[in-house]
């Protein structure tokens, strides 16, 4: 794309010749209050080095929440997170066979002004929300469920809570599963190890008989619960955090209208 000195000069034609949208800078809906996924709840919860003011991560977290509502978003993308989405379904029927159940996944969008997010699992019965993350590797695996033996990795923790505080369930489950990784992302892992000696075809060989392992291992390992409660603090701390980045968002966005 070429530009000129006038489109650098001009905030507004730069921002039209980039994305393509006829309206100016000062037109575009951005929302005045900030939507937060669920996901992404755990950077309102890290604190700055200097107490009363916003994180470096809090901050990111308008800066791509702006991006987002206008459709310019960065899209994150990784062979660990493909593997995640691609196997939900067989994530879920994997955790079925192991808790004896019969869920299916949940579509439902929850929302509220200041947060969204669709749990994987609602169980209306017990009356919790369960999420389930598949791990990449064996290795990674064990690093999970060591870890969360101790303390459930904040992301998720505060992920939970706020699926918790959308749904109103008091009760939550992590699970971690392990799943065999698709054929195409194992080439695509082949091609990124050839270069260290061995050929791709080696490589690849290697890489599918370690896959070929996973499904002979116990289930018991092979998935692996965690109870989150819900956390009585946690509505009057969101809030409270909250308020702080909205008005550091609508600073942001005063500072696009100008």
């Amino acid at each position: 794309m070429e530009t000129n000195n006038a489109y650098l000069n001009s905030f507004e034609q730069f921002i039209k010749e980039l994305t393509g949208f006829s309206e100016s800078p000062q037109t575009l809906e951005i929302p005045s209050t900030p939507t937060i996924r669920a996901s992404q709840c755990w950077k309102l919860f890290v604190d700055a080095r200097k107490k009363g003011e916003l994180s470096e991560t809090t901050k990111d977290l308008a800066i791509s929440t702006i991006a987002n509502a206008i459709g310019l978003a960065s899209e994150v993308a990784s062979v660990y997170l493909e593997k995640g989405v691609t196997l939900e379904e067989q994530a879920i029927e994997l955790y079925n066979s192991f808790a004896s159940k019969n869920y299916i996944k949940n579509e439902v969008i929850f929302r509220s002004p200041e947060l969204s997010g669709t749990p994987d699992i609602i169980d209306e019965e017990s009356e919790e929300v369960i999420d389930i993350k598949t791990s990449f590797s064996f290795e990674s695996h064990l690093k999970n469920i060591i870890q969360a033996q101790n303390e459930v990795k904040r992301e998720y923790y505060y992920q939970l809570q706020a699926y918790m505080l959308l749904t109103g369930k008091r009760a939550a489950k992590l699970i971690y599963v392990l799943l065999p990784t698709p054929d195409d992302i194992l080439q695509r892992q082949a091609r990124a190890l050839e270069f260290k000696g061995n050929s791709y075809d080696e490589v690849l060989e290697g890489l599918k008989k370690q896959n070929s392992l996973i499904e002979k291992l116990p289930i018991s390992l092979r998935v692996k619960e965690f109870q989150v409660v819900a956390d009585n603090e946690f509505k009057t701390n969101f809030f409270e955090r909250y308020e702080k980045f909205k008005e550091y968002y609508q600073t942001l966005i005063e500072i696009i209208k100008n």
